[in-house]
């Protein structure tokens, strides 16, 4: 049985972490099959936005824990393949999380640029409190709330509730269980209906910002936008607005780049 799904929806790439039966945790197979399903996401042009979320209870239990113990018995490491790099994908990735988020689930939910999470949500970095190393997830969630809330969720492995999930950052929405995956897909589906060109120039441009200089990550940003309003779509949204329609655009590709 596949450990993780692919799927697409029109524009809409919704990658399923397919082990309930183990809390979606990561073993060596769902490892390799999530890198190669975000691999494959990058790959379609015609995919626009990804939906990454878990099957049954959980979104991911972090690392299997049976496996990493029988590893430590027999001294051989687990094979486990890094994490598709978050730099890498420039398209827009939403988290829906649908239960409990441990470990390196808590860096599958941090690659995505969106994180939603249902009420029932829980997420907990446990590596000190299993004498495990984990601290890209942990400079990573720095980066994307606060120093001091990286700290509070890296020394005390305590568990993070929805609510103060929201309250610190961690998440950006909290929605009951059933609201949780259509709320997802109108996130996509709004996201994928605007110029893909000007969505991934401002993904890249923000992104900059985090892992620049002041000073250098505006000039990166002005050369992007300054080839954005060469592109096709900048017309066709600026002709758009002036006609009071919907603008048209098309699929990301040389042939629009330039006016």
């Amino acid at each position: 049985m596949p450990a993780v799904l692919y799927e697409r929806f029109e524009n809409i790439a919704v990658i399923t972490l397919n082990r309930p039966e183990a809390l979606n945790a990561i073993n060596e197979q769902l490892s390799q099959e999530l890198y190669a399903a975000w691999e494959r996401f990058m790959a379609e042009d015609d995919a626009y936005v990804a939906v990454l979320t878990g099957a049954g209870r959980a979104f991911c239990a972090g690392a299997d824990m049976k496996e990493a113990a029988e590893a430590a018995r027999t001294g051989q490491p687990m094979r486990i393949r890094p994490m598709f790099p978050a730099n890498e994908i420039t398209k827009p990735a939403i988290a829906a999380v649908n239960g409990a988020c441990a470990g390196g689930g808590v860096g599958y939910a941090l690659a995505c640029d969106i994180i939603l999470c249902s009420e029932t949500a829980q997420f907990v970095l446990p590596f000190v409190a299993r004498g495990r190393g984990g601290a890209p997830i942990a400079i990573e969630l720095a980066r994307r709330t606060s120093f001091s809330t990286a700290l509070y969720a890296a020394l005390t492995a305590a568990r993070i509730d929805a609510a103060t999930a929201l309250r610190l950052g961690i998440v950006n929405e909290v929605l009951p269980p059933d609201d949780l995956m259509p709320r997802a897909m109108e996130l996509a589906e709004k996201i994928a209906g605007h110029s893909q060109l000007s969505v991934r120039s401002m993904k890249a441009n923000l992104r900059s910002a985090m892992e620049l200089g002041f000073h250098e990550a505006i000039r990166a940003a002005a050369e992007r936008d300054r080839l954005l309003h060469q592109s096709e779509d900048t017309r066709e949204g600026t002709l758009a607005f002036d006609e009071k329609r919907r603008p048209r655009y098309g699929a990301p590709g040389s042939d629009r780049e330039q006016a």
